[in-house]
């Protein structure tokens, strides 16, 4: 009859129940790794339709001055450590530098020969969405680029655009990153050709790392 009552009230089954574990840290969405990663001003962009990972929920990518970065979400870890071991056959198969590493539900691989070690940082950082410890990392990709002696026209336009959203002080810092990390059409984009919601995310994203001081 007590353990009756007790149903009833529905307070019993509740009371008695053992606490729940805690919850693993969960996974990267398409769009959480898209904001971190153009919040350090990465050259990010959606690749989910033409995908090189065989992830189910989506992928996305990074470019650099010499590699790219490609990241993808699994719909559980099984998948992203398969998606991982066929990536790693068939670069072996094409002789082509790179390998992927897994993360929980999260594979990644730079396509690349010239890969700065902080590359990875940087993925596993916006993984978590630790945004300072990105920005942190971008500096450090920046770092361990060669700087490219680019055309002084083309570091004109970049300030001059740059300038829309940013100080005089702070735009130089960012062509400072710019040179380092991006290819003569991304800077030459910047300036010019992207358009301008494209360009500013990119600038804002720069600024902002530039405000972030490097340990």
């Amino acid at each position: 009859m007590l353990l009756a009552a007790l149903a009833g009230a529905g307070c019993g089954a509740r009371s008695a129940a053992p606490p729940h574990p805690l919850q693993a840290p969960r996974a990267p969405t398409v769009l959480s790794l898209l904001r971190c990663l153009r919040a350090v001003g990465a050259d990010a962009a959606d690749v989910s339709s033409r995908r090189d990972l065989a992830v189910s929920v989506g992928e996305v990518s990074a470019s650099f001055s010499t590699f790219d970065v490609y990241v993808g979400i699994a719909a559980r870890h099984g998948e992203a450590a398969a998606a991982a071991r066929m990536l790693d056959d068939e670069l072996a198969v094409l002789q082509q530098a790179g390998a992927a590493t897994v993360m929980g539900r999260t594979v990644f691989y730079s396509d690349g020969v010239a890969v700065p070690p902080a590359a990875a940082r940087l993925v596993r950082a916006c993984a978590r969405n630790d945004r300072a410890a990105a920005s942190r990392a971008l500096q450090a990709v920046a770092e361990e680029l060669p700087a490219v002696e680019l055309p002084p026209p083309l570091r004109e336009r970049f300030l001059d655009r740059c300038r829309a959203v940013g100080s005089r002080a702070g735009c130089a810092c960012a062509y400072r990153r710019a040179d380092r990390l991006f290819r003569f059409s991304q800077v030459d984009g910047l300036g010019r050709e992207w358009g301008r919601r494209r360009a500013v995310r990119v600038f804002a994203g720069l600024l902002r790392t530039c405000a972030v001081p490097y340990l």
